[in-house]
């Protein structure tokens, strides 16, 4: 059905503005949306594959009803026609309405707006060519291979490069390739195997050790572990546990006590990207006073990094980066234990040697630089961690690296469907700065990846947590299903979607929670000082947007006492204050006092447009690093603003998600069946899902606005990661993959990324 009764009027879908769907699906599950013809409860259709629609449960009471109401909506339909026939005939601009119009008639929009995209399936496949791999003529202890995996696991003679694609077996061959050269003549002691997670070292060691081989006489690790235990069996009071800064709280510690001393905004500043800069300046090799700064933030951070170093060589501590650093000084300077391990270690294997960083490789270069039995593997195409000094450039130029080194491919997807493979290749294959290659899939499905296209962030979380619910409903189980995203921010109306839902799921995500950014806390505090003057904790979290200190707090305090004024009043009576300061102060409480009434939406855009806001965003943005803006948090906040008639209902929605954000990350879902997986495309390198979502595959979004700022500057690197990136996403899905393209992003007009644009723009 197309009509419906909503707030006393008739709804005609076709006529009714496409941004207030998300608002007409809400309300039909309060039942605030009734029939035309029998006035029971409608729901609405607001999913990935149907057109929306209006809806009985009951099938035979839904029959009924649409038969009743066709005839209404043929009648309405006829009377819009001539509305917009008589709009084409005229050089009035405006649109003229003919009477007794429904409510969707007071909106004036673009007819493009009003308009639902359906979903739009990946019509640029190839047809499916049948390359079915014989893996019984190929067997080294009881593992199967193809020829591709066969001729990389036995090669000898020289330094060799595995560019594994993905979904082709990368973790068969990297673990048969070490049993094979143990096979072969080398020592398990002789041989140093590097991973880059814990779990892939684990892994590897099980199948090994499951075979018979003796994996307790094998160096087998991470970076980090191994070139520990170097450092430890040669300065262990030096390099002992008990002084290692273990946790990232530890160092945002240590950086606030530097930071005091430096003068800078302890609750303004943002460290966690401070600590990121650092780590990504410790991988690179770059030593404090190697730094060029090149803006106001950055000079804060190196200034920071400088006093940190300081701090930790004065109490004796080290972290995880310095293991890496700290071994590599000990290899260089000390000629007597680089020997003792390059007559040690006759062999190497690199596991995804793409994420590799200038650190890691000059300690690999330097220990394995007289010998040629080098095994690298990875995919110059899943090279994801430049923010963390990772640089593809070492696995493309690999063999001027490694003389007479040899390149093998494995292009035979064993994970993903044929489609999804074609728009994996499609998705990739711009990129310059690459290897030239492609991926196979070894199966065909019927169904392709899709486009969808929601209206905005509100509406994405709605169709995909429908959809899911759909497939559940017919027999998939939540564990099979990821939702990715470009940043953590992005996962805000999907984590909102799935806690009022019954639905398992897990958010794999460091930090806070959406409300708990420090801009979005200061807007939710002005919010409850609309209603509260005298709100403590409120007033203490706004202190920096005046850029007052702690003391005014508490002159402010003692003011309101004596005087008999209101927490906030009293602000404007501390001498400590300048007397610009006073202005903003008097300003804004005459704006709070304003919005009394005021929907949630009108509140925030009030208290942004302030003199006091706009000089603290502005100081904000400068102090940000690129990747995380503060006026890109404002306005997601108006983007879920919208939803919500009093700032009252917006607040305590806002400390509920909070709430519940942190209940998540504390403590595991268990289920049965597997939970819903919500979790960056970063953090989704190296896992598999049936089902995925890609939120806001839009510019801006995916890619990030920072791959486009550095475009315009003339620099490809940063949309080359993007693509890489994307291309990381899409090979997560086994079965079927579902891209998100945005019509409204942050509350503007969005565009189809530059990644997929050409897939959507022709059939």
């Amino acid at each position: 059905m197309k009509i419906a009764n909503y707030q006393n009027q008739t709804i005609y879908l076709p006529e009714f503005p496409r941004s207030r769907y998300e608002e007409i699906y809400q309300a039909s599950i309060r039942g605030e949306v009734k029939c035309a013809y029998c006035h029971q409860n409608l729901s609405f259709t607001l999913t990935i594959y149907d057109i929306p629609h209006f809806y009985h449960i009951n099938k035979d009471q839904n029959l009924a009803c649409l038969n009743h109401n066709l005839e209404m909506e043929q009648e309405i339909a006829a009377r819009f026609e001539k509305s917009t026939a008589t709009n084409e005939n005229t050089n009035d601009r405006s649109i003229k309405l003919p009477t007794n119009r429904s409510i969707s008639n007071t909106a004036t929009i673009e007819k493009t707006e009003n308009q639902f995209i359906n979903r739009l399936p990946f019509y640029n496949i190839p047809p499916y060519r049948t390359n079915e791999q014989k893996t019984d003529e190929f067997v080294i202890n009881q593992i199967s291979l193809d020829s591709q995996q066969w001729n990389a696991v036995t090669h000898i003679g020289s330094p060799l490069l595995v560019l594994a694609g993905a979904g082709s077996g990368k973790t068969r061959v990297i673990t048969t390739r070490a049993m094979h050269l143990m096979n072969s003549g080398i020592l398990p002691h002789e041989m140093m195997l590097v991973t880059f997670t814990s779990k892939a070292a684990a892994e590897m060691k099980d199948r090994m050790k499951a075979l018979g081989y003796p994996i307790q006489q094998m160096e087998i690790g991470t970076f980090h572990s191994i070139f520990y235990k170097m450092l430890l069996r040669f300065d262990r009071a030096k390099w002992d546990s008990s002084r290692l800064i273990k946790s990232d709280f530890q160092k945002e510690i240590m950086l606030k006590q530097i930071g005091r001393r430096l003068e800078i905004d302890e609750k303004s500043f943002a460290y966690d990207q401070a600590i990121q800069q650092i780590g990504l300046w410790k991988n690179s090799c770059v030593y404090p006073h190697e730094i060029r700064s090149k803006d106001t933030w950055e000079d804060q951070v190196a200034s920071l990094y400088e006093g940190y170093e300081s701090l930790k060589k004065q109490n004796g501590q080290f972290d995880f980066d310095d293991m890496l650093l700290g071994c590599f000084e000990m290899l260089n300077e000390n000629n007597e234990i680089l020997l003792h391990y390059q007559n040690r270690f006759k062999c190497l294997l690199v596991d995804e040697f793409q994420d590799i960083n200038k650190i890691q490789f000059n300690i690999l270069k330097i220990l394995f630089q007289q010998t040629v039995n080098i095994t690298a593997v990875g995919d110059d195409d899943q090279s994801i961690y430049a923010f963390r000094g990772s640089d593809p450039g070492f696995i493309l130029d690999f063999k001027e690296h490694f003389n007479g080194a040899k390149i093998y491919h494995l292009s035979e997807n064993y994970r993903s469907t044929h489609g999804i493979v074609s728009l994996a290749n499609e998705v990739i294959k711009p990129n310059k700065n690459r290897f030239v290659k492609s991926m196979h899939a070894q199966y065909d499905y019927d169904k392709v990846p899709s486009f969808f296209f929601p209206y905005d962030e509100e509406e994405e979380a709605t169709m995909i947590i429908n959809d899911i619910k759909e497939k559940i409903k017919n027999g998939a189980n939540p564990g099979q299903f990821a939702i990715l995203y470009r940043t953590n921010t992005a996962s805000r109306a999907v984590f909102e979607r799935l806690i009022g839902t019954s639905l398992p799921f897990t958010i794999d995500q460091d930090g806070e929670s959406f409300y708990d950014r420090p801009i979005i806390r200061k807007m939710i505090s002005f919010l409850l000082l609309i209603g509260d003057e005298d709100h403590q904790s409120a007033l203490k979290e706004i202190l920096p947007v005046f850029f007052l200190k702690q003391q005014a707090f508490q002159d402010a305090k003692m003011n309101s006492v004596l005087q008999n004024l209101t927490f906030l009043e009293a602000f404007t009576t501390i001498k400590s204050a300048a007397p610009f300061q006073i202005k903003k102060i008097e300003n804004l409480i005459k704006v709070l006092r304003y919005l009394k009434h005021a929907p949630p939406i009108e509140a925030i855009e009030r208290i942004e447009e302030s003199p006091a806001f706009m000089d603290y965003i502005k100081k904000r943005g400068n102090e940000s690093n690129k990747i995380e803006r503060p006026s890109d948090d404002l306005r997601d906040l108006k983007v879920v603003s919208k939803n919500f008639k009093t700032i009252r209902e917006f607040v305590e929605h806002a400390f509920h998600i909070s709430a519940k954000f942190k209940e998540y990350k504390q403590k595991k879902n268990q289920s049965s069946h597997g939970n819903i997986s919500l979790l960056t495309a970063h953090r989704s390198k190296g896992l598999e899902y049936d089902y995925v979502y890609i939120l806001g595959v839009v510019d801006g979004g995916f890619p990030h606005d920072y791959a486009l700022e550095s475009l315009k500057n003339g620099n490809l690197d940063q949309l080359e990661e993007e693509r890489r990136l994307l291309y990381v996403a899409c090979t997560r899905a086994r079965n079927l993959l579902y891209l998100s393209v945005l019509q409204k992003r942050r509350g503007k007009k969005a565009n189809p990324s530059r990644l997929i644009r050409r897939f959507i723009n022709k059939k």
